[in-house]
């Protein structure tokens, strides 16, 4: 295991998912690793006092997924793209009950972070 300086130097990116576990409600991050030892996946999620959730799994720079979902385990949000972005949108996604923050199922199953258990991932 590596500390969260020792990450952050080698993914510099990664600050922010450090900057995210001090805002309330705090993200709490694990890390799975592969049969050589090395991290195959970072994943964290934060759960609201309402119910919803915010979840994200991280298989590289470029393999970036994010979701929320709602107390009854829909999807109302979700975003799929590089590290960068997904951050960008998930700083600038409304906090559940805020204007303008999703709060209506969409399709797709809630079980879409999947892939980072070393599943092929769905298409």
């Amino acid at each position: 295991m590596i500390t969260p300086g020792q990450a952050v130097q080698t993914y510099p990116q990664l600050a922010r998912l450090f900057e995210m576990r001090s805002t309330p409600p705090a993200w709490h991050f694990t890390q799975t690793l592969g049969p050589d030892g090395e991290v195959h996946a970072v994943v964290g999620v934060r759960v609201w006092s309402d119910g919803y959730a915010d979840s994200m799994g991280i298989l590289g720079q470029e393999d970036v997924q994010a979701l929320r979902v709602n107390p009854n385990g829909e999807k109302v949000w979700k975003s799929t793209d590089t590290l960068a972005v997904v951050l960008d949108e998930l700083a600038a996604l409304p906090a559940p009950g805020q204007q303008n923050a999703p709060h209506l199922a969409i399709a797709g199953s809630v079980h879409e972070l999947h892939h980072l258990r070393g599943l092929p991932r769905a298409q």
